[in-house]
């Protein structure tokens, strides 16, 4: 359930030395896709050294189906063995987000991302692109309930 009081103003996503996936798939292919990153950066022999942050950049359609736009960041050590169509951010930051961490079941995160939207614009703070931050090593094992840090950029904050 949303409950507006957790909300942080005023936060800010900083990470170092990411390596970043774009891509667009299928809902059912996003768990896959996501999986296949980690296990290849694994392979790679770079050492994670943050959280999974995921970003649903928009949705197109190509006749019936919806293919979601999806960003994927995890923060690495030896960011030179990153191969295409992987890219690599030295210093990827984003500021003035709304910070929301939330802990329960995967099935409420869309009524928690209507709830930071609708908070957003209630308060004038034009809302942008939504990151999730996972903890990648909960994420690999089976769970009803998930803990995500949610940041939602944020612009035109007049004075905030």
């Amino acid at each position: 359930m949303f409950n507006p009081d957790l909300i942080k103003e005023n936060t800010e996503l900083s990470l170092n030395n990411v390596a970043m996936y774009e891509f667009k798939a299928l809902p059912e292919e996003l768990n896959p896709e996501i999986s296949k990153f980690i296990g290849e950066i694994t392979l790679l022999g770079c050492e994670i050294e943050g959280p999974l942050i995921t970003a649903n950049l928009g949705v197109e359609k190509i006749g019936e189906k919806e293919f979601i736009l999806m960003s994927i960041l995890l923060p690495i050590k030896n960011t030179k063995l990153i191969p295409e169509p992987y890219k690599v951010i030295a210093n990827f930051n984003i500021g003035k987000n709304i910070h929301y961490r939330y802990v329960g079941s995967p099935s409420v995160l869309q009524d928690i991302y209507r709830g930071l939207i609708t908070y957003a614009n209630q308060e004038k703070l034009n809302p942008g692109v939504i990151y999730n931050s996972y903890n990648y090593k909960e994420l690999s094992s089976y769970s009803a309930e998930i803990k995500v840090d949610i940041y939602m950029g944020i612009s035109n904050t007049e004075g905030r």
